[in-house]
């Protein structure tokens, strides 16, 4: 791991803030383009916390993106529009003809969408309010993206000059359970463009032995400009990696991100992990003064209190998330964390319950519920849960 941390920091350090401005630049611009809007959302937080140390400065903007669209404008930009209010397959219907290559990412990513939102739809049809543990069918698109993505490129052997569709790729593979070779996915995405985000958070989320990711990453951190791995060493910020160093490259990072609400957050992670409750609960009130409508991550924060037991302030979180977005799963889970320091483990579960009606693959509410049932002696529901 030391040796992974050492490449991280030297390559961070060898890039200029001014180029990984520009980077972000072109990242977020491209990730708008594409409909990413939570790799967009990380991205312009990042790059608003370096503009605060370099200043906000026009910079150079790059041409819209409409001034080198080779064909297919008007068709992607009603596409875009669809996708835009969340008619998926009906963007993807849209542009099932056009062979530009970013029309081409919006699709397949369209046709994914989709594919989620009906495997949701399905299994809220089946009975949800069981919440046996069973998270979930396979998304039935994900297949037909593969196959689609395999007659393009035999058509066109440039397709995969696109990090964007080796990206969708992965996510397709890994909807398939093929993270193996998902995980080459990612990486030769990489190989294309070191700073798509989405690419490195995809990485992390296959879950595999860090070390093992990390090797597998070797030619792309051999280029030099993968300034962005130290990023993705501090997403292992919870996990088995040594908290102490994810710390100390999180602390160098924010240096030159300069009160970055994501940096800040992994930090809170890091030393929450590290029993380090009160630095954790430092660096999440803080969040909360830079961002405070922001709900990321506030589920930490009630955990935090919860093992604090500080009632005053866990009270006023809840009531302030309530506020801001009473159906979001974070505020849900706040509020379970709350009732459950009453002792009120009933209402607990009910509210944890409403995190995971609301966003089923979420975590932490199935760990806090299985707790809960715990405290309240149900020991077969307490294993469904966890």
């Amino acid at each position: 791991m030391g040796s992974f941390v050492d490449i991280a920091l030297n390559i961070f350090r060898r890039i200029s803030a001014e180029q990984k401005r520009k980077e972000l630049r072109w990242a977020l611009q491209e990730c708008l383009e594409r409909g990413l809007s939570l790799s967009a959302r990380c991205l312009a937080e990042l790059l608003t916390s370096l503009d605060r140390k370099l200043g906000t400065g026009a910079g150079h903007v790059e041409e819209p993106f409409s001034c080198v669209f080779r064909e297919d404008l008007s068709l992607y930009l009603y596409a875009k529009t669809l996708f835009d209010c969340r008619e998926y397959q009906r963007a993807a219907a849209v542009l099932q003809s056009c062979t530009e290559v970013r029309c081409r990412f919006l699709r397949w990513y369209a046709l994914f969408l989709h594919g989620e939102k009906r495997k949701e739809e399905e299994f809220l049809q089946s009975g949800a309010g069981n919440f046996s543990g069973e998270r979930g069918s396979q998304n039935a698109q994900a297949t037909v993206i593969l196959r689609e993505i395999d007659n393009a490129s035999r058509a066109d052997a440039t397709l995969f000059e696109d990090a964007y569709i080796s990206w969708i790729r992965g996510i397709a593979l890994k909807a398939c359970g093929s993270e193996r070779e998902a995980m080459e996915a990612f990486i030769g995405a990489l190989e294309r463009k070191r700073y798509l985000w989405a690419a490195w958070v995809e990485l992390h989320e296959l879950g595999q032995d860090f070390s093992a990711v990390a090797s597998a990453l070797q030619p792309v951190l051999e280029r030099g400009d993968s300034w962005m791995f130290a990023f993705f060493l501090t997403m292992q910020a919870g996990t088995s990696v040594g908290n102490s160093i994810i710390i100390s490259v999180l602390e160098e990072l924010s240096a030159e991100f300069t009160d970055s609400v994501t940096l800040m957050q992994q930090l809170a992670q890091a030393y929450f992990s590290a029993h380090d409750f009160e630095t954790a609960a430092e660096h999440c009130r803080r969040v909360r003064e830079l961002d405070p409508c922001c709900l990321d991550g506030v589920d930490l924060f009630s955990n935090i209190l919860f093992v604090q037991e500080d009632r005053v302030e866990l009270s006023a979180l809840a009531r302030d998330c309530v506020r801001i977005d009473k159906y979001r799963a974070e505020t849900c889970c706040v509020v379970g964390n709350y009732f459950a320091l009453r002792q009120n483990h009933e209402k607990a579960v009910q509210y944890f319950r409403r995190a995971l009606a609301l966003n089923r693959s979420y975590v932490a509410a199935w760990t806090l519920m299985g707790h809960e049932f715990l405290e309240m002696r149900n020991t077969s529901a307490a294993v469904e849960a966890v």
